[in-house]
């Protein structure tokens, strides 16, 4: 898997490509560019639009999940939009709304690139 951070002056957009393996998101989680990148932005933008497979399994999703939860204590009221294929929102949102919940963060589950520039 390989991907892309881009900045704005408000937003972080981190764009996926490939097959989509556990280790990959968590490197990305701990990249210096990403970690500081997220820091004074207003919105995340995650696009798993271009992700051809995907190696994850519940549990890989649920610990991903709880490691970005650790940004919303340092990144405080940012707003997460996440662009996942047709079809992919279906049990994410529910998960992404319990581990969220807590948080300052608002998330946004998208699967529509329309939908998700509308929030940005």
């Amino acid at each position: 898997m390989q991907y892309t951070i881009s900045l704005t002056n408000t937003v972080v957009t981190v764009a996926f490509e490939g097959n989509l393996q556990a280790i990959d998101l968590i490197v990305m989680n701990q990249d210096p560019h990403y970690r500081e990148a997220i820091i004074g932005k207003k919105v995340i933008f995650l696009d798993f639009s271009s992700v051809s497979g995907s190696e994850l399994t519940v549990e890989d999703t649920q610990g991903l999940m709880l490691l970005g939860k650790l940004d919303s204590q340092k990144a405080k009221n940012m707003q997460l939009v996440i662009l996942v294929t047709p079809g992919g929102a279906r049990g994410i949102k529910n998960l992404c709304e319990n581990i969220f919940s807590d948080s300052s963060w608002h998330v946004t589950l998208c699967e529509s690139r329309a939908e998700a520039l509308k929030l940005l």
